[in-house]
């Protein structure tokens, strides 16, 4: 890189200088490349852990409806024993 450039500046300086602003250009690209890289990386990481964190809250979610379910259907059972239990009564009145 460096050979080229002073050969560039042996012919024109303006052609070493268009050669090392190409050069430059192209490191700064690479180190740019590099930076978005790693933070795409960490970006993947924190999104991995928020959806098994996301995954582990549904689960517990899930967990809890089941239990309000079965819940429900008891309270469900005790209202229709205490219904039959008035027809019952009033039926003997």
């Amino acid at each position: 890189m460096e050979q080229l450039i002073a050969v560039g500046l042996k012919e024109s300086v303006y052609l070493g200088l268009s050669l090392f602003l190409i050069f430059w250009i192209l490191k700064e690209n690479q180190k740019r490349e590099k930076e978005m890289r790693e933070d795409i990386n960490k970006r993947e990481e924190d999104y991995k852990k928020l959806l098994a964190e996301t995954n582990q809250m549904i689960t517990k979610n899930q967990e809890i409806i089941k239990e309000l379910t079965e819940k429900l259907e008891v309270v469900n059972a005790i209202k229709n024993d205490v219904q039959e239990i008035k027809i019952n009564i009033n039926s003997k009145k």
